[in-house]
């Protein structure tokens, strides 16, 4: 069951949710994820798909496109860097890991479960680099750490802005 308007206040009222997912369901007989995700490329600089999994020789029931992400949270070398759009909103050095850091900013996202729903509907989209092991095993470090690389530790980005489509036959 999809909450009305007044039970998504509701929820916002009680200080536990900011955010919700809001979704409107469209017929796409005529479109594919593909088709879509050159159109998007157009609009936006990053996207992403993403195409579930079933058992081997299955196609999966959802393909997630996602695209215009709110913030970009980026690490190396021990430095995470927070940017909205193309400002750097923070830089910091980290004493652990990046991934606390990660942790801080999903818990300012936290919102409800809604019946209804794809299993994503937004968040955070990018990948984890080999060299982020390195953060865990600090022996590791000396041997890991490439100062002036380009490639990243980590680079993920948040996603509000989500397109499922819905390969289960009707």
């Amino acid at each position: 069951m999809i909450p009305s308007l007044t039970e998504l206040e509701a929820l916002r009222e009680t200080g536990m949710y900011d955010v919700a997912a809001v979704k409107l369901e469209l017929l796409s007989d005529s479109i594919t994820p593909i088709a879509l995700l050159r159109k998007l490329r157009e609009k936006s600089s990053h996207v992403f798909l993403f195409e579930s999994a079933e058992h081997i020789g299955r196609i999966g029931r959802w393909t997630f496109l996602g695209f215009d992400p709110e913030l970009e949270a980026t690490a190396a070398d021990g430095v995470v860097n927070i940017r909205r759009g193309k400002h750097l909103e923070s830089e910091e050095k980290c004493t652990g890991e990046p991934k606390n850091v990660i942790r801080k900013m999903l818990s300012a996202l936290l919102r409800p479960e809604q019946d209804g729903f794809p299993p994503f509907s937004g968040g955070f989209a990018g990948y984890f680099g080999y060299d982020y092991i390195k953060y865990s095993e600090r022996r590791l470090k000396e041997r890991l750490c490439h100062p002036g690389s380009d490639f990243r530790d980590m680079d993920l980005m948040l996603f509000r802005s989500v397109i499922a489509f819905d390969s289960a036959e009707a």
